[in-house]
């Protein structure tokens, strides 16, 4: 059980990250933009964070789901620190009430949120930073190749299907949490329209 759980794990932390990455490249100057909102490096690394960033994505996700041996764990350990460092981001920017680009998938999410959005956010990052951790600590994965033999294995269907269900599910949560975050934000709202009559 436990192989088809990282090999499921791999491919949801495999297709998130080519896809996030394809898209900062594809909207790479509304990623930049995305990246100096957030204040807190150097304006002179805007540039080069906006490059780094999606290729790391790109090269990390696309390791987990083509290559197999050490390289996973390394592949898994890259992703995970990239999502300690956007997690920490968030944190920050949802401590000082900042309204941010977040831009985590590129174009279509590159609209301003509130501070009550990051919440979703947070939650999805945290299970994949879990999920990166089990990858890269679990070596009973690594030394499959997953492309070449999910349609032959059925273990390797499983875990494609464990995938699939994983994916589904956080789509029910990210929209209970979105409501959840909309009812609060609208509360308050009115709230303060209540104190200030």
């Amino acid at each position: 059980m436990m192989l088809v759980l990282i090999l499921a794990l791999r491919v949801i932390l495999g297709v998130v990250f080519v896809y996030a990455g394809y898209r900062k490249f594809a909207g790479l100057r509304t990623f930049a933009e995305a990246v100096r909102s957030f204040e807190l490096t150097p304006a002179s690394w805007t540039a080069a964070l906006a490059w780094l960033v999606p290729l790391c994505e790109c090269l990390g996700g696309s390791a987990l789901l083509v290559l197999s041996g050490t390289v996973i764990s390394a592949a898994a350990a890259l992703l995970g620190g990239l999502l300690l460092v956007f997690s920490m981001a968030l944190t920050t920017v949802w401590w000082r009430r900042q309204i941010v680009v977040c831009n985590c998938f590129g174009g279509a999410d590159g609209e301003k949120s509130p501070p009550t959005a990051y919440l979703p956010s947070m939650v999805r990052n945290m299970l994949l930073l879990a999920s990166a951790a089990l990858v890269a600590l679990e070596p009973s994965g690594a030394e499959h190749f997953l492309l070449g033999a999910i349609a032959t294995s059925a273990i390797y269907r499983q875990g494609i299907l464990l995938a699939l269900a994983a994916g589904l599910g956080w789509l029910g949560v990210r929209r209970v949490l979105e409501r959840s975050a909309s009812h609060h934000s609208s509360f308050i709202t009115a709230g303060s329209h209540g104190d200030g009559q």
